[in-house]
């Protein structure tokens, strides 16, 4: 039950975080953390499955705990943690506040790539190493 009680206190920071700042008020940070966080949880999971259980020889361990406890980070913490839904719904409202300008598109934009990026950074040493001791 940790995971929305997490989002939930991410989603209280929305509006606070840089308020004096006109430039970026309208960032919905605590939402941005939150699916940013579920995204590395959810990568870090994938990778330490393939170096753990699968062992980067497509070996399955035999240890079958650490691919369920891994599934379970995945898709209940991490699952939970992120939203689609309050992610969407942010950026119809600042489509909304703001019709001329392309705030949603650079806030839509900047997650995605942030998150492909940040989890990038996770996966590649992760997998790699484990190719590498093949």
């Amino acid at each position: 039950h940790f995971h929305f009680l997490l989002r939930w206190k991410l989603s209280k920071l929305n509006g606070t975080i840089f308020q004096h700042s006109r430039k970026w008020k309208w960032v919905p940070y605590g939402t941005l953390m939150a699916n940013v966080l579920g995204s590395l949880v959810s990568i870090s999971c994938v990778a330490t499955y393939q170096h753990v259980v699968v062992n980067g020889s497509g070996s399955y361990s035999k240890d079958g705990w650490s691919a369920v406890f891994l599934k379970a980070m995945q898709v209940g913490f991490a699952g939970s943690l992120s939203t689609v839904s309050t992610f969407v719904k942010e950026i119809v409202d600042i489509s909304k506040k703001y019709p001329s300008h392309a705030k949603s598109c650079y806030y839509g934009i900047g997650t995605i790539v942030c998150c492909c990026l940040l989890g990038l950074s996770i996966y590649s040493p992760i997998v790699r190493s484990s190719a590498g001791s093949v």
